[in-house]
């Protein structure tokens, strides 16, 4: 016999109005869950587009769903977290991205975003401390990631611009305010005073550019700022670090199948944490090659 710990399924009808320019595609989500109990649950899944010009356009998508948080979902967000326990699944009931591009001038794009996510059972990510075994008992010190839990709605606003009228240097800019709201967030059952959207920036920057020296040789920068961070540990709200990292890097395409290349990372030498408890590394750099076959 077998245990089955996780499934959901899921419908998903729609109807698509337009044309491939100018659309409407109408659907919902319906979703049978089983984790922590059943659940059953209807989502939106709606996306319009409307051309104003050949290059312009105003976007808009609706959803909504389960994020799986499976175990594997959890190791890509954070390696650090606690191996020996499940992270609940979340549902955002509505999740709203709407926005305008704009692209008349030859080589140049610029888009103007906003949206708006309303989640159940988010889960934020902090360090374990001591576990608790009993009500009055703790256990030892862990160094890993703990998830605690709670309702939040996440407001977003933003800009991004990208050129590459010099054909040779690709360039872009995306900038982005978030507001959170958060119902409430638990840990071992106890709801948190104030609490914050831990680990969630309040503020962030992605600036990158591509310049492309040879069509063999290609050198590329990146600078990632994020601000307004918490985390929680030892009872309170802690305020953490803004992260400043710039990279450095480099492509050689040998022939169509061998590219080697090298990537400085912090060139600023920052130090911040990336989790609380887990630093960022300082300046470092790293290399590889890639073989296609």
């Amino acid at each position: 016999y077998f245990i089955v710990y996780y499934f959901l399924i899921n419908a998903a009808p729609y109807l698509t109005l337009g044309t491939t320019t100018s659309f409407a595609r109408l659907g919902a989500d319906i979703l049978f869950q089983n984790s922590d109990g059943t659940r059953i649950r209807v989502a939106p899944n709606v996306k319009a587009q409307l051309a104003l010009t050949d290059h312009s356009s105003l976007y808009a998508t609706v959803h909504g769903g389960f994020s799986n948080n499976t175990f594997i979902d959890m190791m890509r967000e954070s390696r650090y977290i606690r191996p020996y326990e499940t992270v609940k699944s979340s549902y955002s009931v509505i999740d709203i991205t709407a926005g305008a591009k704009i692209g008349e001038v030859s080589g140049f794009r610029f888009d103007i975003f906003g949206g708006f996510k309303k989640t159940e059972d988010e889960h934020f990510l902090v360090l374990n401390g001591q576990d608790v075994i009993g009500e009055d008992a703790l256990g030892a010190h862990k160094e890993v990631l703990r998830p605690i839990y709670g309702d939040i709605s996440h407001a977003h606003i933003g800009g991004m611009i990208q050129s590459n009228i010099w054909a040779p240097l690709d360039i872009s800019l995306r900038l982005k305010k978030n507001f959170y709201n958060i119902d409430y967030i638990s840990i071992d059952g106890t709801d948190i005073e104030d609490p914050e959207a831990y680990n969630k920036p309040g503020f962030e920057v992605d600036m990158r550019a591509t310049l492309s020296l040879t069509s063999y040789l290609k050198l590329t920068a990146n600078y990632y700022f994020a601000g307004d961070r918490w985390s929680y540990y030892g009872g309170e709200n802690l305020k953490m670090d803004n992260i400043n990292d710039l990279n450095a890097g480099a492509l050689y395409q040998i022939n169509d199948a061998f590219s080697i290349n090298l990537r400085v990372n912090n060139l600023l030498a920052q130090k911040y944490d990336i989790w609380y408890g887990y630093p960022g590394q300082r300046l470092n750099a790293s290399g590889g090659f890639t073989f296609r076959f």
